[in-house]
């Protein structure tokens, strides 16, 4: 019968010796005073160290100095006949190199109840630290981004939803998880919608424009890029949304087209102004070359290029006047001036126009004037006045 007992306890101390030895997870033993006991082939490959280099050497082998510490406490818990769970830090292996390990200690007892040693379970959690640690920071640039970033799965219910997109879309959060994405679409746009998810389903993304609503009913126009989420399988799981409101963008866009536009307008009219003027002074000129003009008709041809030619001028000048004008180069000095006088200048100017079809004379005087001197805006360095109010 004892050897019939004696033979279970054996059978039995094998199998659990051959659990301990199969195990991923690193088990050593030690006495109380931290001497290593056994050490699986877990801690062989956790820690560097082979079992003959390390049974009978003192755990401290594998613990950084500066948490030398921490085994005085696990040692002072097992004595006193606790345990530990799960608690995270930091061991040496044979390469000097540091892995983050989740340790469990708990006291070893014998027949008689009394604490012997201890047993410590270390699982390598340096992958599972990485990956929280890399969730942590892409949450972070997901929750710190200007732009909204919303995951989906692939029938649209909405998964996260950041700061960025409550600000566009003005739903909070808690308002927005759980819901379809249809809730920003409007209804003529819901099969574009569509459209975008079935891309996703093949595994390819999508990039466009379109419109979205806001919470308050507000149509805004956004850029929008769609992508597929995979499990690490491979699968395609959901799709992530990044949106962008491009309403603002849009309107200056606009404005530099309008601006363009209209000023595609204003150098076609210039064309315009100057071939007129500047057809006469050549025509003149070169009919005065070949000498088809008569000796009566050459003053009336040299006026005519006189005066053309000072139209010439005056649109260079009124040109250059606006650009000054537009950069805010123009320089405006304040002086009296006689407004009679500018009165007759400006009739005078009318009427040499050469862009008038009928001709007539100036005053041969002018009416005196009794309005005072009024100060107007002089840019000496063109000779062109302008009239402040």
């Amino acid at each position: 019968m004892s050897n019939d007992r004696t033979n279970e306890w054996e059978e039995s101390r094998a199998r659990l010796a051959a659990i301990v030895d199969s195990s991923d997870d690193a088990i050593v033993s030690k006495d109380l005073d931290g001497y290593v006991m056994s050490w699986n082939r877990g801690a062989e490959r956790l820690f560097g160290y082979t079992a003959a280099e390390m049974i009978g050497q003192h755990i401290t082998r594998i613990i950084p100095e500066a948490r030398h510490s921490e085994e005085d406490f696990v040692l002072g818990r097992v004595r006193a006949g606790l345990g530990v769970d799960h608690f995270e830090t930091v061991r040496m292996r044979k390469d000097g190199s540091l892995v983050e390990i989740s340790l469990t200690v708990s006291p070893i007892r014998s027949s008689d109840g009394r604490v012997i040693g201890v047993s410590k379970t270390a699982r390598d959690i340096t992958d599972a630290r990485r990956l929280e640690r890399d969730a942590l920071r892409l949450a972070a640039i997901v929750e710190s981004s200007e732009d909204a970033i919303i995951g989906k799965d692939l029938n649209g219910i909405i998964h996260s939803w950041n700061e960025a997109a409550e600000r566009i879309f003005g739903y909070g959060a808690a308002e927005a998880v759980g819901r379809s994405i249809a809730i920003i679409v409007p209804d003529d746009r819901q099969e574009e919608q569509m459209r975008a998810l079935e891309q996703v389903r093949r595994g390819a993304g999508v990039t466009f424009e379109t419109i979205r609503r806001r919470k308050d009913g507000k149509l805004i126009d956004i850029s929008v890029t769609v992508s597929p989420i995979r499990a690490r399988s491979g699968e395609i799981v959901g799709a992530s949304k990044i949106a962008r409101d491009i309403t603002e963008e849009k309107r200056l866009r606009k404005v530099v087209e309008e601006t363009s536009r209209a000023k595609d307008e204003f150098l076609a009219m210039l064309s315009h102004e100057l071939r007129t003027p500047l057809n006469t002074v050549v025509g003149y000129t070169q009919m005065l070359r070949r000498g088809v003009v008569n000796e009566p008709e050459k003053t009336k041809a040299l006026d005519a290029i006189s005066k053309n030619a000072e139209a010439l001028t005056q649109l260079v000048n009124d040109v250059l006047d606006t650009s000054r004008i537009v950069t805010g180069k123009i320089r405006l000095k304040m002086e009296p001036c006689d407004i009679g006088l500018l009165a007759d200048e400006a009739v005078a100017a009318f009427i040499l126009s050469p862009r008038r079809r009928t001709f007539a004379s100036a005053p041969a005087s002018r009416t005196a004037c009794t309005c005072p001197a009024i100060a107007i805006g002089c840019d000496r360095s063109c000779g062109t006045s302008f009239r402040t109010p």
